[in-house]
């Protein structure tokens, strides 16, 4: 048999350029980071779910209808949650507050002093006009008495 032999040269293996190099470190580590989630997947859950679980715990916990604003320090509000429930965790001191506490106080907060504003715009207003209205009253009730006395020179008063 005769076979024809290819003059062709047999493919060699191109050396990986520097982009190349990138690409396959970048998806070694891809997948040494989905393998390490994958192994230890319940104990990152956990570690997130903790924050969210206090944060929650605290958003229930805390009255927002006081008249003060909340407290953003973390030990202030533990305080204040162990004074209203009267039960200690065993915990020396609060765990900080997560972002979505943080996010919760901030927005009561701000409401709280919006509210506070438009109350003492209305209250200058009030007062502005209650001010006004006795101003008026006491000029009419001097004219009415400068002119019971017959002092008025105006022809029409």
């Amino acid at each position: 048999m005769n076979r024809r032999l290819s003059t062709t040269p047999p493919l060699l293996q191109q050396p990986l350029t520097k982009r190349d190099k990138k690409r396959q470190a970048i998806e070694q580590r891809l997948k040494d980071i989905a393998f390490s989630f994958l192994a230890s997947r319940e104990f990152h859950l956990r570690n997130q779910l903790g924050p969210i679980s206090r944060d929650m715990h605290f958003i229930n916990r805390c009255n927002p209808y006081h008249n003060r604003l909340l407290d953003d320090n973390a030990d202030e509000v533990f305080s204040d949650i162990l004074s209203q429930t009267g039960s200690v965790d065993g915990e020396a001191r609060a765990p900080p507050l997560g972002k979505y506490a943080l996010d919760f106080v901030e927005r009561v907060n701000d409401t709280m002093e919006q509210r506070d504003t438009h109350l003492t715009e209305i209250h200058v207003r009030q007062e502005t006009a209650l001010h006004l209205e006795c101003q008026t009253m006491l000029t009419l009730f001097r004219l009415g008495s400068f002119l019971q006395k017959g002092r008025c020179a105006h022809p029409r008063l």
